[in-house]
């Protein structure tokens, strides 16, 4: 479990990342409260998360969410009113997080454009890069075609970030770096990076991400000449 430090780092550390792709200045606050109560507070969204950390960049990402709580694996994000009276009852249990002081938009810049950090057609995603969704084609098609546009086949430097990006996209297979168990860097794919029951292919297949819960996205091999979206990223 993360402590508030842990957390206000983690909040820093996404919203520099974005200020430095936007040119904006940017801080936040996070404060322990109370479980917001029904009658001050609209329930945003809740979801399956691994860690509080994760419920915080979440929490960044969806600029309607004010208060973030954190309970037995799930991540409930709530808009409570601004004139709601300020709870003192704070339930352990259910760590609780205010969180103000955010200046950036939370999920993405516009595409291309002569602001934009990124190549055209992509977009930039706070704690990954520049990210593009290309049409489905088979996996080494898609590595050149990312290469085509500026970018290379998706291998993230936070696989989490990259699990939480996807949540929000209505696919549920892309194409990653991955091939014969290792990124293309040359890196092994951890554990708990692969979904339960991969890899289950041939050594030499790729890997694609698949959703395997609601919302969780992770590592599942396949024929590399199956016919996926991918993935693209710039950074």
């Amino acid at each position: 479990m993360a402590n508030l430090q842990q957390l206000k780092a983690v909040l820093l550390l996404v919203l520099a990342t974005g200020s430095e792709a936007n040119g904006t200045e940017a801080q936040s606050v996070l404060t322990p409260t109370a479980k917001p109560n029904d009658t001050s507070a609209q329930l945003l969204e809740e979801t399956v998360s691994p860690a509080s950390t994760t419920c915080a960049i979440r929490a960044i990402w969806r600029l309607s969410s004010h208060v973030m709580c954190f309970h037995e694996g799930r991540c409930r994000l709530y808009s409570v009113a601004s004139d709601a009276a300020e709870q003192t009852d704070i339930d352990e249990g259910h760590f609780c997080w205010r969180v103000e002081g955010r200046t950036l938009k939370a999920t993405s810049s516009p595409e291309g454009g002569d602001d934009s950090p990124c190549n055209d057609g992509y977009t930039m995603a706070l704690e990954i890069g520049c990210v593009h969704i290309a049409a489905a084609m088979d996996w080494y098609k898609a590595k050149e075609y990312c290469i085509g546009t500026g970018g290379q086949l998706m291998e993230p430097k936070n696989f989490t970030a990259l699990q939480v990006f996807l949540e929000g996209i209505e696919e549920d297979q892309f194409w990653v770096a991955v091939r014969a168990r290792k990124w293309l860097s040359g890196a092994s794919v951890t554990r708990s990076q692969w979904a339960p029951g991969e890899p289950n292919e041939e050594m030499g297949a790729c890997a694609r991400m698949k959703k395997i819960g609601d919302p969780r996205y992770a590592l599942a091999d396949k024929d590399c000449l199956m016919r996926h979206k991918a993935i693209c990223v710039h950074y």
